[in-house]
Formats: structure tokens, C-alpha cells, sequence
């Protein structure tokens, strides 16, 4: 069994994050959005 890191949803998670998900900030989202946590 492969591990977590070398599962291809790890490799997505990381392409994400190197893409844009290094600049976004959570507390930036809520902040755009007021209502973003009755969302989910």
C-alpha cells in the first residue's frame, strides 16, 4: 500500500497549494464572504 504522500490526492493537494492555495488565508475568505460558514 502506497503511502499518504504518494497517494494522487496528496499529489492534487499539493498542486493546489502550490498553485494558489500558499497566498490564500482563511481568515481573508470569511472575511470576503460573512456568510461563508452557514455555507458549509
Amino acid at each position: 500500500m502506497a503511502t499518504l504522500k504518494q497517494s494522487a490526492e496528496w499529489k492534487q493537494l499539493e498542486n493546489d497549494y502550490n498553485g494558489v492555495g500558499s497566498t490564500i488565508q482563511i481568515k481573508d475568505l470569511f472575511a470576503s464572504d460573512p456568510e461563508r460558514f452557514n455555507k458549509y
